[in-house]
């Protein structure tokens, strides 16, 4: 379980980002994901993975940052993916822009990788999606078991990465719109150093290259860098899937 000296540690990271531009090896630290559309009528699926033995939580925040859905605190092991429907309610009726929060205990004195996907849960198109309180069935157990698998494929390859880059495979139910947008550090904020959309890829595997290049054409600087796909289904019904991708860059 997190401490509260840790959550502390974490929470002044999440609202001051600037204190630092690398988390030190073994300690623990969070990412900050960019703000999610959550409806509090539906079931919120999430699942991550990580490169080392690490404790790590998901975490949906209100507007004023308090916890309204989580993970249980995972002890994750490296190529083994968790997943899980969050617990928890979000307030209000309406869909409602949600802050994501990561927080991360690596076990071990290095700073691992980690993904992480989310996902409200739905049936396939012509049926309803399933509200918060239904009860788990083998649906749910389908869809988080193509979660975990979505963010086990995710990752950046290779990681660390170094010239002359590598990819993301981003693997798609429904053909959807893809969205990539990669900032330095652990947190999702301001402007991010490189940036692309795809308008439309059939549903199956799909690969988001990046070069190691900001989106003005610098090569850019070694260090951890924080990748966010959101890929929108081209059915109106259907919920998008966010990936959280965190790795290691070496360009020097």
């Amino acid at each position: 379980m997190f401490s509260r000296r840790q959550l502390l540690i974490a929470a002044a990271a999440v609202a001051q980002p600037g204190l630092r531009t690398e988390p030190s090896e073994g300690a623990p630290f969070s990412l900050q994901l960019p703000s999610l559309e959550l409806d509090p009528g539906l079931q919120t699926l999430a699942a991550a993975i990580t490169s080392g033995f690490t404790s790590c939580q998901i975490q949906v925040l209100d507007s004023e940052g308090r916890v309204r859905e989580s993970s249980r605190d995972w002890g994750t092991e490296p190529n083994r993916p968790e997943g899980a429907i969050l617990q928890g309610t979000l307030p209000g009726a309406r869909p409602v822009p949600c802050p994501i929060r990561v927080l991360l205990r690596p076990t071990r004195p290095r700073v691992p990788s980690v993904t992480v996907a989310i996902q409200q849960a739905e049936t396939d198109f012509g049926f309803p999606a399933r509200p918060v309180r239904w009860v788990a069935g083998p649906a749910d157990f389908r869809d988080l078991d193509f979660l975990r698998q979505t963010a086990l494929r995710a990752r950046f390859r290779d990681d660390p990465a170094k010239p002359p880059g590598g990819r993301f495979e981003v693997d798609i139910r429904y053909d959807s719109s893809l969205w990539l947008r990669i900032w330095a550090g652990e947190h999702a904020i301001g402007h991010p150093v490189y940036e692309t959309t795809v308008p439309k890829r059939a549903n199956g595997p799909n690969a988001l290259p990046w070069d190691l290049h900001s989106s003005k054409g610098d090569l850019v600087k070694s260090g951890h860098y924080l990748a966010i796909i959101s890929c929108k289904p081209g059915l109106p019904k259907l919920h998008p899937t966010v990936l959280a991708s965190y790795f290691a860059v070496i360009t020097s």
